[in-house]
């Protein structure tokens, strides 16, 4: 959205800017018409400096999170607490039928992530919010796209919140949790 704007702010500068050289070819000394273009002119240069600057601050805030990451370890809730644990080691598993510990993830602007997962059941796309005051917390959705088994329900969706490890910065913890169609799928994820 903000490079939308940038881009427009350009495209009014230009148009100004010819106005004001066309003008004083049909136009010979209008002080009023002039002083009035040049006012406007600096204001859309002001306008563009802000949201260039916003853009900058905006991008490096968030652009630890603009890569390829790699799942590390997936843990999934127990139904039943064991030995003072309520979380399962499903790695193994997850190593042990070949899949996939890539994931994908794009900078859309203004804290939007977007990107892509492999999962036991199928693949995800899913989109990812940053906190415009805290960068290192997040929440979004993810929505199964493709799935291995044709008895599953196509409607498979849930949410991630994100939190940046403070001491391994290269570190995120990613909590999930199904919503349709069981709700019972809960754990988190370990992305480095």
């Amino acid at each position: 959205m903000r490079k939308t704007i940038i881009i427009i702010l350009f495209v009014l500068i230009a148009i100004v800017i010819f106005l004001l050289v066309g003008l004083k070819y049909f136009i010979p000394c209008n002080t009023y018409l002039d002083n009035f273009l040049y006012s406007i002119l600096a204001s859309l240069f002001v306008v563009l400096f802000i949201e260039i600057a916003i853009w900058g601050i905006n991008k490096s805030n968030f652009l630890y999170f603009n890569r390829e990451y790699k799942r590390i370890e997936i843990y999934n809730k127990l139904d039943i607490r064991t030995d003072d644990k309520i979380y399962e080691n499903i790695t193994p598993r997850y190593i042990e039928k070949n899949i996939n510990p890539s994931i994908k993830i794009k900078y859309k602007g203004e804290g939007l992530f977007q990107g892509t997962a492999d999962y036991e059941i199928g693949s995800v796309k899913f989109e990812i919010f940053l906190d415009q005051t805290n960068p290192n917390h997040g929440s979004g959705i993810y929505q199964y796209t493709k799935l291995k088994d044709s008895n599953i329900q196509s409607i498979d969706f849930g949410k991630y919140e994100l939190n940046r490890d403070i001491v391994n910065k290269r570190r995120l913890i990613i909590y999930y949790t199904n919503i349709v169609p069981s709700g019972l799928a809960e754990g988190y994820e370990i992305w480095e």
